[in-house]
């Protein structure tokens, strides 16, 4: 017999998404911030991928937007490679953006020596 779990949550978002947006895009050679987005591009995806920066107004090719909140059109998928200081912030903009999902690529967490980290992740 299998219990009722009630509803579940829709998560297309994350594993099919029509847009991504990556927080953090940089120019390759500028590390994991610039290779996150030069694998993306380099595999097969017909949905939208809109780099967010804010120093940069074009990252490899793309036009760049300055904040989640500037991306025109729906966003499915954020991808933050941003410090974990700025991780929290950043996802409540998403969250007004009405993006559905987001993957973290940070540090500074609980892997971090010190509570302050642990805390943020908690």
């Amino acid at each position: 017999m299998s219990k009722s779990v009630g509803k579940l949550p829709d998560i297309a978002k994350l594993f099919s998404p029509r847009s991504v947006a990556v927080i953090g895009a940089a120019p390759l050679g500028q590390g994991l911030r610039g290779r996150i987005l030069e694998i993306l591009r380099a595999h097969p995806y017909a949905g939208g991928v809109h780099p967010v920066s804010r120093t940069n107004a074009e990252v490899q090719g793309l036009k760049a937007y300055p904040t989640i909140g500037d991306v025109p059109g729906p966003v499915d998928l954020a991808v933050l490679i941003i410090p974990a200081t700025f991780v929290v912030e950043e996802l409540r903009r998403c969250g007004e953006a009405g993006v559905g999902a987001a993957i973290i690529l940070s540090s500074g967490f609980a892997e971090e020596p010190g509570e302050a980290g642990a805390r943020m992740q908690a």
